[in-house]
């Protein structure tokens, strides 16, 4: 190991060392999205050298965790503990070769900037979950945190790797595939009943076919696939897999960027008229690939005689309504009885916003503020937090043998308020053209209400 560590020192963050007849070494360093190649010395390395190396690294074998990930007469992967090693040989390379590469970091999940609906869909739902990204971006170093995220909530978690080289711990069993019988791997998995199965990496026809298979048996996912852009990703499973399957088998697309969380897209089928089709008796199936984190649909996918379509959707212009729109369903998602009319939102000026809400929770939201980075950092403005008094009225209310009604006043006909007992929020409704708002008492919520009624007064917020 002296060898791969003298090599490995001479640069900071290396990641990789590339040996190879009649040039220098070299090593690749730096960090995710900037790497750099420079030369570790100016000695030309010779045949006789780089054999030297191979026999020292087979002499590793005796005393170091190190197996053969796959080998024949032309070509050896090596995995020596954290070093995946490829030594290639004339004539399979024109000249004798050797690549050795290591993690260059180690990261758990709270290392990255994650944001709470995606918090939320890793815990609750994503279970098609693709990680893309160009190479060296830091793709596997996301899937190992997300392995060691989901065992910490006791999952039960495989790998199916190919080398193994995946940075996890020992709650985790890694499996590479079988040379003569890849289906078998997922076979055996599915009789092992894990929670989730990270496959690194998918490439090969019968890579696709066992993420999906395993997939639609009722497994959760997590596949590793190259992508240049995150749509890339799922393009690549439409040639595969049957269109319709395919939001069946992708929930979730990561794409990672320079070592962090770059795009999150989310997939739902609707049966529509494409966007841009005018003839209604076009209606089809029609996948929809939005924006998880600010709701935005980029792409629509669709069958279209022989072929499947994918349409980039223009992005929506940035204006008033679309940004007020979106920091009001943010305040919504996170918070239980905000109401749109108790959210009030003011310009300061291109680059402000002043945000209005109820001074109960204003407390919350100030505990809270990161809910709105997403939307800081896609529409490039800053949101500053108000809060104003809650203001209630007393009202009567009547009971008759159907309904719970509600004497709001006229003042609130064909408004939508907020209904309160005490400091508790209760439910919206909409004031009928008489000023009343009249609730079903077979209703849940009406019955609930009615059993509060004594216990305090009664107050709806006149906003």
């Amino acid at each position: 190991m002296d060898l791969l560590n003298q090599l490995f020192s001479v640069f900071n963050n290396t990641m990789s060392i590339h040996l190879r007849e009649q040039l220098p070494p070299m090593a690749k360093y730096g960090v995710p999205g900037n790497w750099e190649l420079g030369n570790i010395n100016d000695e030309i390395s010779s045949k006789e050298l780089l054999y030297e190396y191979i026999d020292l690294i087979y002499e590793y074998m005796r005393d170091e965790d190190i197996f053969f990930e796959d080998e024949n007469a032309l070509y050896k992967v090596i995995q020596l503990k954290n070093y995946r090693i490829v030594i290639t040989f004339p004539p399979f390379s024109d000249v004798i070769e050797i690549t050795i590469v290591r993690p260059t970091i180690n990261r758990v999940m709270a290392d990255y900037k994650v944001d709470r609906k995606l918090k939320n869909r890793l815990d609750e739902r994503a279970e098609g979950i693709l990680i893309a990204g160009s190479p060296g971006h830091g793709k596997s170093t996301f899937a190992s945190a997300l392995a060691i995220y989901f065992a910490d909530k006791f999952k039960i978690i495989k790998t199916i790797e190919k080398p193994r080289d995946l940075q996890l711990d020992d709650r985790i069993t890694q499996f590479t595939v079988l040379p003569d019988d890849i289906e078998k791997v997922g076979d055996l998995l599915l009789l092992m009943r894990p929670d989730y199965v990270i496959f690194d990496e998918i490439r090969k026809n019968n890579d696709f076919e066992i993420y999906s298979d395993m997939r639609l048996s009722g497994v959760g996912m997590v596949g590793v696939i190259h992508a240049t852009k995150p749509i890339d990703a799922i393009q690549r499973f439409l040639s595969r897999i049957e269109l319709g399957l395919i939001p069946n088998i992708i929930d979730t697309v990561i794409f990672i960027n320079n070592g962090e969380i770059d795009t999150v897209l989310s997939l739902n089928m609707v049966v529509k008229t494409p966007r841009g089709f005018n003839d209604q008796s076009l209606a089809r199936p029609v996948i929809e690939v939005n924006d998880f984190i600010n709701h935005t649909p980029l792409y629509e996918m669709f069958s279209f005689g022989e072929q499947i379509v994918v349409i980039p959707l223009k992005k929506n212009r940035v204006t008033k309504n679309s940004l007020y729109k979106e920091i009001a369903i943010t305040l919504k998602e996170n918070y239980y009885g905000l109401s749109d009319n108790a959210i009030n939102l003011l310009r300061i000026n291109n680059k402000t916003i002043k945000v209005s809400v109820p001074e109960n929770f204003a407390k919350l939201i100030k505990n809270d503020f990161s809910i709105f980075d997403h939307i800081e950092r896609d529409y490039k403005i800053k949101i500053v937090l108000d809060s104003y008094e809650n203001k209630y009225k007393n009202i009567d209310v009547f009971q008759t043998k159907k309904h719970l009604i509600i004497k709001a006043g006229r003042e609130f006909i064909n408004r939508i308020v907020d209904i309160y007992i005490g400091e508790k929020f209760i439910m919206n409704a909409k004031v009928d053209y008489n000023g009343e708002i009249q609730l079903s008492r077979k209703k849940s919520t009406t019955k609930r209400l009615e059993k509060l009624l004594d216990s305090s007064d009664f107050k709806i917020n006149l906003r």
